[in-house]
């Protein structure tokens, strides 16, 4: 693995679970898995280079690197189908960007046990965890 894939440990990281509103509302994490992209809020706005776990529920399932500046979800009618069938929010807060995804095998899965479906990640053990398994991938 080339360097130029890692990222550095003072890097900013993220969390975003997959059900809008709560675990009433479908999951979208194959949606946005299969599009490549991640979401989110403005008022948890991530920036190109910041990596996001993507969860559902407590267990992290994938890792993604953002690859450029986010924009509002409604700059692209393609993404109309998260408001539709997923109950997100179809608004200039809501906001995405295409990603690198790195989604766990089975035996590297791990929780973190946050109650906010979103927010910055700041447990050091959570991470040094993230940082480890992006860092350490295969690609």
């Amino acid at each position: 693995m080339s360097n130029k894939n890692k990222v550095s440990d003072d890097i900013t990281i993220w969390k975003f679970g997959c059900n809008w509103g709560g675990r009433q509302n479908p999951n979208f994490y194959e949606f946005i898995q299969e599009e490549k992209i991640v979401i989110g809020r403005e008022r948890f706005r991530y920036a190109e280079g910041d990596l996001v776990l993507i969860t559902d529920g407590f267990t992290v399932k994938a890792i993604v690197k953002v690859l450029e500046e986010p924009a509002s979800i409604t700059t692209n009618s393609k993404y109309r189908v998260l408001a539709d069938t997923y109950n997100v929010a179809w608004d200039n807060r809501t906001i995405f960007a295409k990603a690198d995804w790195y989604e766990l095998p089975e035996n590297l899965i791990f929780q973190y046990l946050a109650q906010r479906g979103s927010g910055r990640v700041r447990k050091r053990e959570i991470k040094e965890i993230a940082l480890n398994l992006w860092n350490e991938r295969k690609v």
